[in-house]
């Protein structure tokens, strides 16, 4: 009789989880983009030395990827324990548990961190969602919500 049970991948075990956990900085993307860059300026010197046009051309073309690289490699100024702060900061109300999650938003890629808080109440009564930019901490959207039992009158 096989006896298989399931088990967690030994990097999912939060039981074997030592120290605090560091968001990777969206400025590695630069390292990323200085070999594309020193791979498309190869390109361009071959492309140039054996007359191939087609070669100058794709080397143009990783210059413009490379310089997508390096324009979005944002540094994250905003750590998770600190956009915590801030939404909880933002709540009109006593937070209780809360989840920051890392996001990137528009062309440029900038990183957002979209915190979830909720009430301290048991179970929560209220809810909100607060977007702030990890490069200089504005605030960039906040939503309140709050759950109405029966016979309650919503406040304003």
């Amino acid at each position: 009789m096989n006896s298989q049970t399931d088990q967690l991948p030994d990097d999912l075990d939060i039981t074997k989880y030592v120290g605090p956990y560091q968001f990777p900085s969206p400025r590695r993307r630069r390292t990323a983009a200085y070999s594309i860059f020193a791979i498309s300026l190869s390109f361009i010197a071959m492309g140039i030395m054996s007359q191939n046009s087609a070669m100058i051309a794709g080397g143009s073309v990783f210059i413009l990827v490379g310089a997508f690289f390096f324009f979005t490699a944002w540094t994250l100024n905003v750590k998770d324990l600190d956009a915590l702060t801030v939404a909880a900061a933002q709540a009109p109300f006593s937070v209780g548990h809360a989840s920051a999650q890392l996001s990137f938003t528009g062309w440029l890629s900038k990183p957002m961190w979209r915190v979830v808080v909720f009430s301290s109440d048991e179970p929560p009564t209220q809810r909100g969602l607060v977007e702030i930019d990890a490069v200089n901490e504005n605030i960039a959207s906040t939503y309140f919500d709050y759950e109405t039992k029966e016979g309650d009158e919503p406040n304003a």
